[in-house]
């Protein structure tokens, strides 16, 4: 028989209708999306609030507090991540990611006890993960706790006996723990293990060069070098240390022995183009800084050198066109403007040497050397008022520079204002008492004076410990001379003519203890000389033709 529908129905129990968007987790997932749009945008404030709200719909979820977590130390909110990760290793303590994230924190924060916890806990679980023990190794020296960084490191060993990072950090805690001998040897069982491995080597010959064993570097990195020629950095490593023992020529063979494995090497170049410039070597210094400018134009420091190699053969104006180049943000714009004042200077154009250099003190004020050489320059153009108040202007910036007050000292005794050149050269003394200038400047005064002799010996004999030069073997003889102690006062002068034959006033000082010596001939030859070098000094003609009347000459 046939049912009618109608007539059959049953009894249902209907259900409310519902969305799925209104779910928590359809909710926490729109939130977790609006996050990664968000920081695709970086705006990672929005970002994380959003996140916020997704974890506020599902609380339970690792992976949104995790996300969370790395968010806030994404954007250097420490303290907000070590307590995310925190709430959420409660929930999860198995959770080894969380961990191991929370190791980081605690050292970054360096609560290091914490963070040696996190990192066992991530051991616990996976014994033989090497970056989590390695982590752990450095948390314990950072600790300064060599025992357990010791015990950890052998741990990974007895795991692992071939892994290279666990040896190399076996010998930097014997290295550390100042166990030279037993490192050294950790890295030669390593270098037979795992033979040119590269970083082994750098730091066994480091190990070796700090101990004293230079010769023992030396052959490890020549064998290195021999074994595997394509180790660049050990060519760099030991052409540094034939550098130290000025073996230059060797030095340099080296270095192009790597240049012709590495041609593009901006390094290897560079120090081949210092080394010629330091053997004078300048048309091939100019060669190689050429190259080094091809790979990398406009470099300021390797065209300061070509500069430098310009003046060596006194193409100076190619020079002054090199320095210019180079741009006024650069750590060597100084040295070349400093340059470029002393290339005009030696062409005889001292006022376009002040106009450079003035031009440079209006852009870089924090740079003593200019101060020093534009006073000196304008000085020179006596132009001392100007030259006074640039040194005074730099000493406001610099109030403890021995070389300003000493300049300033030198421009008011030009000035004849002997009172205030004293008084800067005290001021010099002050920050160093052993300024070799500064206490032969003083010391010559009195002996000029004929006052304070003792005092002033005292003076020149300290400057002349510190300081083998022409004039304060000069004062040092005046000084003598004025004490009657004639024999000495030869001696310093005839050391000073011998450092500089072409000073008048040395030959001056010279003439007058040889004729207190009664050296007649000897003081003609001198003051002779003198009038050499200075023929319009007429106290020396008179002392001459003195010598030449009352005394029987040759």
């Amino acid at each position: 028989m046939f049912n009618s529908p109608v007539n059959n129905v049953e009894s249902v129990v209907r259900r409310p209708y519902v969305s799925e968007v209104t779910l928590p987790e359809a909710k926490a997932a729109f939130g977790y999306a609006q996050f990664r749009m968000l920081i695709v945008e970086k705006r990672w404030d929005e970002a994380t609030l959003a996140l916020k709200r997704a974890i506020a719909f599902d609380p339970q979820s690792e992976k949104l507090q995790l996300t969370l977590a790395k968010a806030y130390l994404h954007n250097q909110q420490i303290d907000e991540g070590g307590e995310t990760l925190e709430q959420l290793l409660r929930q999860s303590p198995q959770l080894s990611t969380g961990w191991e994230l929370l190791g980081g924190v605690r050292a970054y924060q360096e609560r290091y006890v914490e963070a040696a916890s996190a990192y066992k806990q991530v051991l616990l679980k996976d014994p033989a993960n090497e970056t989590i023990r390695l982590r752990l190794i450095t948390v314990y020296r950072q600790q300064k706790n060599v025992e357990k960084a010791v015990a950890e490191t052998n741990t990974l060993l007895g795991l692992n006996p071939d892994s290279l990072p666990g040896r190399l950090t076996l010998a930097r805690l014997q290295k550390g723990n100042r166990q030279a001998d037993e490192a050294i040897k950790t890295y030669r069982d390593l270098l037979v293990q795992r033979p040119g491995q590269l970083q082994t080597i750098l730091e066994l010959g480091q190990l070796l060069e700090g101990e004293q064993r230079v010769a023992d570097a030396i052959d490890l990195y020549r064998d290195s070098i021999n074994d595997n020629p394509e180790l660049l950095a050990v060519y760099k490593q030991l052409a540094r240390i034939l550098i130290l023992q000025e073996r230059y020529a060797e030095a340099l063979s080296l270095l192009r022995q790597a240049q012709q494995r590495r041609p593009e090497d901006l390094q290897i170049l560079t120090r081949i183009g210092l080394l010629q410039l330091s053997r004078e070597d300048y048309s091939g210094g100019e060669e190689t800084f050429r190259r080094t400018l091809e790979l990398l134009p406009d470099e300021p420091r390797n065209l300061y050198s070509l500069g430098m190699a310009l003046v060596g053969q006194q193409r100076n104006d190619e020079a002054l066109d090199i320095f210019s180049r180079i741009p006024q943000d650069s750590d060597v714009f100084a040295e070349a403007v400093l340059q470029r004042g002393y290339l005009f200077r030696l062409e005889g154009d001292i006022e376009k040497g002040i106009e450079v250099l003035q031009q440079a003190l209006e852009a870089d004020k924090q740079t003593v050397e200019i101060y020093y050489y534009l006073s000196a320059f304008l000085a020179e153009a006596d132009r001392f008022a100007a030259a006074g108040q640039v040194v005074r202007q730099g000493i406001e910036f610099f109030p403890y520079d021995a070389s300003l007050h000493y300049q300033l000292g030198v421009i008011y005794e030009r000035m004849d204002d002997r009172v205030k050149a004293l008084a800067e050269m005290s001021q010099v003394l002050a920050s160093e008492p052993k300024n070799a200038d500064a206490l032969n400047f003083i010391a010559y005064h009195y002996a000029e004076l004929g006052e304070n002799l003792e005092q002033a010996l005292v003076q020149a004999l300290i400057a002349i410990e510190q300081k083998q030069t022409s004039y304060i073997h000069d004062t040092l003889g005046w000084i003598y001379f004025r004490l009657q102690r004639y024999d000495d006062a030869r001696d310093q002068l005839e050391k000073a003519v011998t450092l500089d034959p072409t000073d008048p006033l040395i030959l001056d000082h010279l003439g007058d203890v040889y004729v207190a010596q009664k050296r007649w001939e000897d003081a003609v030859e001198a003051y002779r000389k003198s009038l050499d070098l200075d023929n319009g000094s007429a106290t020396v003609d008179v002392k001459l033709q003195r010598i030449l009347k009352d005394h029987s000459t040759r």
